[in-house]
């Protein structure tokens, strides 16, 4: 839904989501707004009714304005870490760990994403399923031309 003063009136936008009738009752479903608070939408599965809701129920999540790596944790590590990430758009994601000779210990993520916010996990394992050394990795994240880098210390 594109959102404007005519269909905000006096409510705000950050308080919005999209709502599926569901033949009893409107079914709040999880909704994203845009970074500029221009758009709402949510994954739809089917056709039907929907409509935009506001107030107590509505699961309205800002989407980034831009492309973002954390920094893991916890770090150091032992036996595993979370590794996190903004999308502010569509688009094919590929999420790799490299040891400090450069070489890649193991693709955590190769695929399309929607935006949004995004959560990887790694065991400190490689990409035959056996555990790595003691040591500093770097975890790389590629979208499109952008490419992002961060350092991570595993401690077994």
């Amino acid at each position: 839904f594109a959102l404007n003063d005519q269909i905000l009136g006096t409510y705000s936008p950050e308080g919005c989501g999209i709502a599926y009738w569901n033949e009893d009752s409107w079914e709040v479903l999880p909704s994203y707004l845009s970074s500029d608070k221009s758009m709402v939408w949510a994954p739809l599965e089917q056709s039907g009714s929907y409509r935009l809701v506001w107030g107590e129920g509505t699961n309205t999540v800002m989407l980034p304005s831009e492309l973002t790596l954390a920094q893991n944790y916890p770090n150091p590590f032992n036996p595993e870490t979370v590794i996190e990430f903004a999308l502010p758009e569509y688009g094919r994601v590929k999420l790799e760990v490299f040891n400090t000779m450069g070489r890649k210990v193991i693709t955590l993520l190769d695929k399309a994403a929607d935006p949004g916010y995004h959560q990887v996990r790694w065991g400190g394992v490689n990409g035959q399923g056996a555990s790595v050394a003691s040591g500093i990795y770097f975890y790389r994240l590629q979208v499109g031309s952008q490419v992002m880098t961060k350092k991570m210390i595993l401690l077994r």
